[in-house]
């Protein structure tokens, strides 16, 4: 697939894996195959490695970022999340047959995965790069979604005050300047984006003092991982083998649920739940939505990377009674997630493919790859539901993530895989039409 240009066809809000990311991928790949085979998911040289300093170049000329920064985090757990910077109203991209972009290298972010995703062989290159792509996606969310942009804006005026409360706080109690400082940093946006762009350019010329940085919060990770997997180990405990009650432990996870409202909290779900849709299908407007959806489902039928989680499937029977003892809180904290259920996820990829293949002058090149993604994205929510009609049933049943998967699959028949989905009728690809025609060339 290429860089789809066809005149006298309409523009399709599919860019496809142009040539530009085809060899972002590559470079991807070439820096993650340096440490793919390490006996531990743990390095001091990962974040100097010359691959991944020019990838993190070749993303800010991809989508016109002043600075990109992918760092990666020593620690065993499945996680990637960004932190988007630089708000900035109006005509602040620009958009073509190749993609979207920033203008003026105004923006700065940075994107952390841990090596716990990062050097699992479950997943392939393809999948972590659409990963990426999503939280890349993050940054030009504000830009498609109005809602985004608003929650952003407020979120950004809530970091100043709270950065001055901070600051007033440094005054009357100067013993604790430097944990108000380094909060301040990680709050207010314009101290951000210097702390990114600081890092990135210090991280490659003190290779040796990001070494021990590294080497010193995989430490703390470590050590704090031993008191997670305790903590996973004690919850199997009681939720199997304990005499609390059932209806006890969900009536303290709500409660403390309730406890942690804030008017933030509040607003980030309902304005971020729209904001990850636009990132997912981000990466499927890249011809990634494919290998994000294999991702997500490996994500969420997987230990986390975690050392108890992983003994645990070994016996499809105890972790299925654990997953379904588990499952009301689960519920419970779907309410409070911006993130929407896997399927839900896939299903939106779906709508928004189904939609751009309605077009009726497509180029033939775009159409043919629309429709390889449609069949890839079926393919695989099925491969991970559940139906007593098909065959090898015996096989379901020995699947430690039978549980979940049943619940995905009603909940799929009953709301496309997330009930929030009766509620958010925003249609995401018009957002991205919308914004197409506002930011073209």
């Amino acid at each position: 697939m290429g860089i789809y240009n066809a005149p006298n066809l309409i523009q399709e809000v599919y860019f496809g894996k142009t040539n530009g990311i085809n060899e972002l991928q590559k470079q991807f790949s070439k820096f993650r195959g340096k440490f793919i085979n390490s006996t531990f998911k743990f390095s001091t040289k990962i974040n100097i490695d010359p691959d991944l300093l020019k990838f993190n170049r070749m993303i800010e000329n991809e989508f016109g970022f002043k600075t990109f920064s992918l760092y990666i985090i020593n620690n065993i757990y499945y996680n990637a999340y960004t932190i988007p910077i630089g708000l900035t109203p109006g005509k602040s991209m620009t958009a073509s047959e190749t993609g979207f972009k920033f203008k003026g290298n105004r923006y700065t972010t940075m994107v952390c995965m841990s090596t716990g995703i990062l050097l699992d062989k479950k997943f392939t290159d393809e999948e972590l790069f659409a990963i990426l792509l999503h939280e890349i996606g993050h940054n030009f969310s504000q830009n498609i979604d109005k809602h985004t942009s608003i929650f952003f804006t407020i979120q950004y005026v809530v970091s100043l005050i709270h950065t001055i409360e901070q600051i007033l706080l440094m005054v009357l109690v100067p013993f604790a300047f430097a944990e108000k400082l380094i909060e301040s940093i990680f709050t207010l946006p314009a101290l951000n984006r210097i702390f990114i762009s600081f890092g990135e350019k210090y991280r490659k010329k003190q290779k040796n003092a990001t070494r021990v940085f590294d080497f010193l919060s995989g430490a703390i990770n470590a050590i704090i991982t031993v008191f997670e997997e305790l903590n996973i180990g004690k919850s199997f405990y009681i939720l199997l083998f304990s005499s609390i009650s059932e209806i006890k432990l969900i009536e303290d996870y709500l409660l403390n649920k309730i406890k942690n409202i804030t008017p933030m909290a509040i607003l980030n779900t309902i304005l971020g739940y729209n904001g990850e849709r636009i990132s997912d299908n981000f990466a499927t407007v890249y011809g990634y939505g494919s290998e994000l959806s294999t991702a997500l489902q490996k994500m969420e039928y997987s230990n986390d990377g975690s050392i108890v989680k992983t003994a645990a499937e070994k016996v499809p029977v105890i972790n299925n009674m654990y997953k379904l003892m588990i499952l009301p809180m689960e519920i419970i904290a779907t309410g409070f997630d911006v993130h929407p259920n896997t399927p839900a996820r896939v299903n939106q990829q779906l709508i928004y493919l189904e939609k751009e293949l309605q077009k009726t002058d497509l180029d033939p090149i775009v159409k043919e790859d629309i429709i390889n993604d449609i069949k890839k994205l079926k393919q695989g929510l099925k491969n991970n539901m559940f139906s007593p009609r098909q065959k090898k049933v015996k096989n379901k049943i020995k699947d430690p993530y039978l549980i979940p998967k049943v619940y995905s699959t009603i909940m799929y028949k009953i709301a496309g895989g997330d009930v929030r989905e009766l509620l958010y009728t925003i249609d995401n690809h018009q957002q991205f039409e919308d914004a197409y025609e506002k930011y073209k060339k």
